[in-house]
């Protein structure tokens, strides 16, 4: 019997639902299943990593605080979105917009644990590029996330393709909590220090610890085909 699930056709208010149907996660590592590339609507979609028990404390704020008030909490803490890419045609950044999908698919293929996704991007009425991804978190090395991207084009004229892979913290609160809690008062506190960078052909490392459960994390991702890897060009950012 072959356990799939699969969804042929986009709709922008099922989105945030379909994330969830389409996260996956091996007790380990869990990874919501937004887009690689991105949405051009952001807030139809929600991205997250997270590693289990990976947490650190936070100070509780209070208007007026009362004997046996807890000072601290914790959380689990976001992390690097592993799954993030941007895709650049002649320098102009493509973002999934339904405007200009068609052929769309993905499916959830629960036997390997894998995620497919495929679609057209039409850059116009001749042009086009059919996107395949695929991602896998491993059952054996749980730390091990795969990921797969190819296309094809139909480019009428030469273009320059561009993939990077940026380094990005979704949240710019250490915690974004829930109206009107004072915890959610902690706004753009960092919440993590880098403490070691590397790279080496196609390898690059970066160490994260948080600020008080001192906890660390290794980002290190290898690309195959890449010759080198150019800091310069990979800076991080955080969106608002």
């Amino acid at each position: 019997m072959e356990l799939l699930i699969e969804k042929k056709e986009f709709k922008i208010e099922n989105r945030k639902v379909e994330e969830l149907i389409f996260s996956i996660s091996n007790g380990y590592i869990g990874i919501r299943g937004s887009f690689e590339e991105e949405i051009l609507n952001k807030n139809s979609s929600i991205e997250g990593t997270y590693i289990n028990a990976f947490y650190d404390y936070f100070d509780i704020q209070y208007a007026a605080k009362y004997t046996g008030y807890p000072d601290l909490y914790q959380r689990m803490m976001p992390l690097i979105n592993i799954q993030n890419l941007e895709i650049y045609i002649d320098d102009k950044r493509i973002l999934f917009d339904p405007t200009k999908a068609s052929n769309y698919s993905i499916e959830y293929q629960m036997q390997s644990g894998q995620i497919v996704r495929k679609y057209r991007f039409n850059l116009n009425d001749e042009e086009y590029i059919d996107f395949y991804f695929s991602k896998l978190l491993s059952q054996i090395s749980y730390e091990l996330f795969l990921q797969q991207i190819s296309f094809t084009t139909s480019f009428k004229s030469e273009k320059e393709v561009k993939i990077n892979f940026p380094l990005i913290f979704k949240e710019t609160s250490t915690d974004k909590g829930i109206p009107n809690d004072p915890r959610a008062l902690l706004k753009d506190q960092k919440s993590f220090n880098k403490i070691e960078r590397e790279s080496s052909n196609s390898f690059q490392s970066i160490v994260y610890k948080t600020l008080k459960s001192n906890q660390k994390v290794v980002y290190a991702t290898k690309i195959s085909g890449l010759n080198s890897f150019n800091f310069s060009e990979y800076e991080e950012k955080t969106y608002y």
